[in-house]
């Protein structure tokens, strides 16, 4: 790996997706204690995130190896935080990701209901049309009285063929 951060990138990513998300989720059901190891182990990623902002190559003395090494532990310190940041999270998380879901299955079952109004009244609308010209055809394909020779369609009035 060349001499920077880089190879920590898909790690800042994660965790400040992570961060995202909790920002974002409802956490009225959390535990005190849970929101407080959120909190503690938040503010450790963060404190993770500066010590590797503020490292410079030009105040540290020492050969490439030890700056190295350094970098590393830097790296591998915010691995371990943020893995315990993510495992105290994750419950939390999936909590409000479980509570949203309730929500979503709640409008979702609004909106098929309305659904199931709305072809149901329109199915009868048209089992009722149906029902009309289908007579209509037969008066007219038997020359019975009301039709004489042609068709009728209720809305439209006669018109011959």
């Amino acid at each position: 790996m060349p001499f920077g951060f880089q190879g920590g990138r898909p790690l800042f990513e994660s965790a400040i997706e992570l961060a995202h998300m909790i920002s974002s989720a409802d956490l009225s059901l959390a535990s005190r204690r849970q929101l407080q190891q959120i909190g503690d182990f938040g503010q450790q990623v963060i404190q993770r995130f500066q010590e590797i902002r503020t490292f410079s190559v030009v105040q540290r003395q020492g050969d490439n190896r030890n700056l190295t090494l350094e970098r590393n532990n830097l790296l591998s310190n915010l691995a371990t935080t943020y893995d315990q940041f993510a495992s105290v999270a994750a419950p939390t998380l999936a909590l409000s990701q479980h509570q949203s879901l309730g929500q979503y299955e709640a409008d979702v079952k609004t909106s098929a209901e309305r659904m199931n109004a709305f072809f149901e009244g329109e199915t009868k609308k048209f089992e009722a049309y149906r029902r009309v010209t289908k007579g209509d055809i037969g008066h007219a394909s038997h020359g019975q009285a009301g039709c004489p020779g042609g068709w009728h369609h209720p809305s439209r009035g006669a018109f011959s063929r």
